[in-house]
C-alpha cells in the first residue's frame, strides 16, 4: 500500500470508529455502556480507531518507490572497465518493426546506447553518435541506439532529429540481460562490446565524439 493510500484508509477508519462512538454515546448520560449494543459498538469503534493508527504508522514507514528511470548527473559521470560475456537478446526495429538481436552484429564492434527522447543528456549524444556511425561503419562499427518508448513515438522523434545508427526499441516485459536491464534505469548508458562478443567498457552519462572515438579505438 502506497503512503498516500495507508493516510486516507488510517484517516477514514479513525473517523468511522469516532463517528461510531459520538452516535451511540451522544444522548448517554454516562460515559461507560450500559448494556451489549452499547459494548459491542464501543469494542468495534474502539477496533476501528486502532486500526487506522496502526495504517498510519505502517504507510509512513513505507519507502516511497523511485521512479525506473531517470537521466545520470553531472556528478554521475563513470567510465568503467569491463571483460565479460554480452549475453544475447532481442529487440525490434524502429524503421520497420522487425526483430533483431544482438549475436546478429556480432564481429562487429558493438556501442550499445540506451536512450530516450525525454532524456536530455541523450539528445546531446544522438549528433557525435551518428557521426561515429558515419565514420567508422566501414571499420566494423555499429552503433545501437535501444529506447524503452513505442515504435511510433520513436519514429516520430526520428522525423525531427534523424539518427544514422540502428535504432531499436524493447518491451519492458521482456527478459533482458542484467546489464541492459540496469541500463534503462539512468540514461544515457552506453556499453563497448568487442568482435569476439565480450562487455569491455561501460560509461554512465552523456559524451562527445572525441570520448567514443578514442573509447572504441581498441577494439577496430
Amino acid at each position: 500500500m502506497s503512503p498516500v493510500v495507508a493516510a486516507v484508509s488510517g484517516v477514514v477508519l479513525i473517523v468511522a470508529g469516532l463517528g461510531l462512538l459520538w452516535t451511540v454515546f451522544r444522548h448517554s448520560s454516562t460515559r461507560w455502556p450500559q448494556d451489549g449494543f452499547q459494548w459491542a459498538s464501543s469494542i468495534l469503534s474502539v477496533g476501528a480507531v486502532l486500526c487506522g493508527l496502526f495504517v498510519l504508522v505502517a504507510g509512513a514507514r513505507t519507502p516511497v518507490q523511485i521512479a525506473s528511470s531517470g537521466i545520470a548527473s553531472p556528478d554521475q559521470i563513470l567510465e568503467m572497465d569491463l571483460d565479460q560475456d554480452a549475453e544475447n537478446f532481442g529487440f525490434n526495429l524502429v524503421e520497420n518493426g522487425w526483430e533483431s538481436t544482438l549475436d546478429v552484429y556480432k564481429g562487429k564492434v558493438i556501442l550499445i546506447n540506451v536512450w530516450a527522447t525525454w532524456c536530455g543528456p541523450c539528445l546531446e549524444e544522438i549528433p557525435h553518435l551518428n557521426r561515429l556511425q558515419d565514420n567508422y561503419e566501414d571499420k566494423g562499427l555499429v552503433v545501437i541506439s535501444l529506447s524503452d518508448e513505442t515504435r511510433s513515438e520513436l519514429q516520430a522523434f526520428e522525423e525531427l532529429l534523424p539518427m544514422s545508427t540502428e535504432t531499436g526499441y524493447v518491451d519492458g516485459s521482456k527478459r533482458m540481460p542484467k546489464p541492459i536491464q540496469e541500463a534503462f534505469t539512468i540514461r544515457p548508458t552506453s556499453y563497448i562490446i568487442d568482435r569476439g562478443g565480450r562487455y569491455r567498457k561501460y560509461i554512465l552519462g552523456a559524451r562527445d565524439y572525441a570520448f567514443f572515438e578514442k573509447a572504441i579505438q581498441p577494439y577496430l
